[in-house]
């Protein structure tokens, strides 16, 4: 089974967010197309299995990082340093399988820089990031979206156009007849009164 995107999130880090933006790229993209573990592991399956799965049928790993990522355990080591750490072996796994990695800074998160990652994580501070902040988070989750959009599969593309203009897939003005997503065709009485309009979609003035 495969996806597109995997959110992966450190709890007690930004765990919200990281749901929001799952949320918010799966109303793009489909359901189907995002996994993160608390939403995509099935009851009683082996979590430790269900996120190797999850990180392996992925085309790219959303790595959410705030500013608790680099927090410590109660001994005073850096959860981040621990090779059990799984934020960090689900990172480590899609680097080294060489699946995609965008790191999104949350708010004043600053840039990862090498000497800060343990050795088999270098190359994340390497990968280009995205920045959200919680005040302009419309706009930073278009901007998130339209970097994960070519990571999705074309057919989840056309599904979310279908969706967004009501599934019809185009109007002939000229027979009136209009040819619908599912391949339905209706043809409709053509009316004489018929403008452009300007998104390019054929505008029909006085028909229902």
């Amino acid at each position: 089974m495969s996806w597109s995107v995997f959110v992966n999130y450190r709890t007690g880090d930004e765990a919200g967010l990281a749901a929001m933006i799952e949320r918010d790229l799966a109303g793009r993209f489909g359901h189907a197309e995002v996994f993160r573990a608390s939403k995509s592991i099935e009851p009683g399956e082996d979590f430790s299995e269900g996120l190797v799965r999850g990180v392996r049928g992925a085309r790219v790993l959303l790595a959410v990082i705030g500013a608790r990522w680099f927090a410590r355990s109660e001994n005073g080591c850096r959860l981040v340093d621990d090779p059990a750490d799984w934020p960090r072996r689900e990172i480590q796994e899609a680097l080294a399988l060489g699946i995609a990695v965008v790191p999104v800074l949350v708010d004043n998160a600053p840039r990862l820089e090498t000497a800060q990652l343990p050795g088999p994580l270098g190359g994340l501070a390497r990968c280009q990031y995205v920045r959200i902040h919680h005040r302009t988070i419309d706009a930073d989750l278009e901007r998130l979206a339209a970097a994960v959009r070519r990571f999705v599969p074309q057919t989840a593309d056309e599904s979310e156009e279908q969706v967004r203009f009501g599934g019809i897939g185009h109007i002939a003005g000229n027979v009136g007849t209009i040819v619908f997503g599912s391949g339905a065709v209706i043809n409709a009485a053509p009316c004489p009164e018929r403008h452009s309009r300007r998104d390019g979609l054929l505008g029909v003035d006085g028909c229902p």
